[in-house]
């Protein structure tokens, strides 16, 4: 099993008000977690917190994986993930390629469908209803793996034309970066079945194996000849050494959000965080025993966000936990 961190980066709160101390944080979190040996550290693509909307510093994610990619050596870097949205897939492609190399070879190239409904709405971004983000999803990976593989591309779908495109530099990973796609629903299985590398999941464990059945169904229907798709999972910790000081650690991440309760809240999006299987609650003894049932599933990386966040906090889960599986 290999192990991830999902970063703090404001989307979740956890930064200092200060930008400069915010930065500071970020890269000894990334600095600590290669140095411990994880494998990757990942970034959401957000530009304000959730679900209470505050004025707290959130950072713009390729350009932070820019800065991390200057500031770590071996460890890899990805987007957990992208929204195809956000930027024209043409752009999306060469940011990506200039990032692999800027890295030495180094990025995870995460992308989904989108979700976040109220982001949208306060950057002035149209939403289009989620049949339809996902088919332009399934047309911009295809210009976005083109370019990257191609002297020239041209392309006519739907959503998206591009006419005589050049693209240099190419990635350094051959044929390209791994493509990484987030999502459970069958409409979403169907795009990592036709261009996914690996599979990024978030929810009940028990559906693991299922979903993964569908994937591997669709590859078959599709014709695609290689579908050794990876599964990463990524989950919310919260761990402590004994019960006693989970609970300390469960108040401290309760009074985390209790101090936003009069903030505006995202009610459109609400419904993620009920989405059940999402976090691991427990010791360390407990949370191992977990991982152990997740690589037994299949699951090939663990990718780990942690609520309330420290270089201590990382050293001890490594030491109490990634050590012993």
């Amino acid at each position: 099993m290999k192990f991830g961190l999902l970063s703090p980066q404001g989307f979740l709160y956890g930064l200092p008000k200060d930008s400069t101390s915010a930065l500071r944080k970020i890269m000894k979190l990334a600095e600590i977690a290669e140095e411990l040996g994880f494998h990757s550290v990942w970034v959401t693509d957000h530009f304000i917190p959730f679900p209470f909307i505050t004025s707290d510093n959130v950072l713009e994610a390729w350009t932070l994986l820019s800065f991390l990619a200057s500031k770590t050596y071996k460890i890899r870097l990805g987007t957990l993930v992208t929204c195809n949205l956000y930027r024209f897939p043409t752009v999306l492609a060469k940011m990506a390629s200039t990032l692999d190399v800027l890295s030495r070879g180094r990025l995870e190239f995460g992308i989904g469908a989108c979700w976040y409904a109220e982001e949208f709405s306060r950057y002035g971004i149209t939403y289009p209803r989620f049949s339809e983000r996902i088919r332009m999803l399934d047309e911009a990976l295809e210009i976005i793996k083109l370019s990257w593989t191609k002297r020239e591309v041209n392309y006519h779908g739907k959503y998206y034309r591009v006419k005589g495109l050049i693209m240099e530099p190419k990635p350094i990973q051959k044929p390209h970066s791994p493509v990484v796609i987030g999502g459970s629903s069958k409409s979403i299985l169907y795009v990592v079945a036709k261009h996914a590398n690996k599979w990024n999941y978030m929810g009940e464990p028990k559906f693991i194996k299922k979903k993964y059945g569908f994937i591997r169904k669709e590859c078959l229907r599709l014709g695609r000849k290689n579908c050794n798709i990876k599964i990463t999972y990524l989950t919310w910790i919260i761990s402590d050494k004994n019960t006693s000081s989970l609970t300390i650690y469960l108040l401290k991440f309760v009074s985390l959000f209790a101090r936003r309760t009069l903030s505006k809240i995202a009610l459109r999006d609400l419904k993620i965080l009920f989405r059940p299987g999402g976090y691991i609650l427990g010791t360390y003894a407990m949370i191992t025993e977990k991982i152990r049932e997740l690589e037994d599933m299949g699951v090939s990386e663990l990718i780990i966000y942690f609520p309330i966040v420290s270089e201590e906090v990382i050293e001890n889960f490594t030491k109490h936990v990634i050590d012993k599986v």
